[in-house]
């Protein structure tokens, strides 16, 4: 049976110790009936600015997007971007995905704090997951990449129990199996409940629990 580790990094967001328990004993219980030994480990609360650009003058990959595409000026109107980016995308494209990286992430990896969180991730060989204060977009609650190999999730942590264990639980699902699943009783279907509703599906369908188990046990992808 595989591991599963996850750091859990509030952001802004202080979590009672009602919280700490639902996820704790919540994930849990999700998780072992898909076979997999989940060890979740919750941060204390950090305090982070969530937007990228209050960090981007302190990031080398942004100081030299700047110097090579902006004349040496901070980037800050939408033509100059794109111009830049245009130029970028056929003269460097390795600094270009780094810059498109950095302005579609809501926290950036400059950040000292974000740093360690990302190296503390790869010494334990775990995933990272931010818990968030407010939505990531006015349409997504959840949403995952990765970031210099690990993989991280950033989430909307308000609401009911069952939206808190639901969001949680459909996103880590996401480190094995890459789509969403169109059984509305699986935790793998999108969320289409209100935050405070108290009916979010907390199982996994058949489909998708068999193919956790295979990852369990021989390490497929779903």
């Amino acid at each position: 049976m595989r591991e599963l580790r996850v750091i859990l990094q509030p952001v802004n967001l202080a979590l009672p110790p009602r919280d700490i328990k639902l996820i704790r004993e919540g994930l849990s219980k999700i998780f072992e009936e898909a076979q997999i030994v989940l060890k979740p480990m919750i941060l204390p609360w950090g305090r982070v600015h969530p937007y990228t650009f209050t960090v981007r003058p302190y990031c080398e990959h942004w100081k030299k997007f700047c110097k090579k595409y902006g004349g040496g000026y901070y980037i800050s109107d939408p033509d100059e971007l794109y111009e830049a980016l245009t130029h970028a995308r056929k003269e460097d494209p390795e600094l270009f995905r780094k810059i498109l990286n950095c302005l579609l992430q809501p926290l950036c990896s400059a950040h000292p704090f974000i740093a360690d969180l990302i190296e503390l991730a790869k010494k334990r060989e775990a995933i990272l997951v931010f818990l968030e204060p407010h939505q990531i977009t006015p349409s997504q609650v959840g949403t995952c990449f990765y970031v210099e190999g690990v993989f991280n999730i950033h989430l909307y942590f308000e609401g009911s129990p069952s939206y808190k264990l639901f969001i949680l639980s459909h996103e880590i699902g996401h480190y094995i199996l890459k789509y969403d699943c169109d059984n509305p009783d699986c935790i793998m279907h999108p969320c289409t409940k209100d935050f405070y509703d108290s009916g979010h599906p907390l199982k996994f369908c058949s489909s998708c629990l068999e193919k956790l188990k295979r990852w369990s046990m021989k390490g497929e992808d779903g």
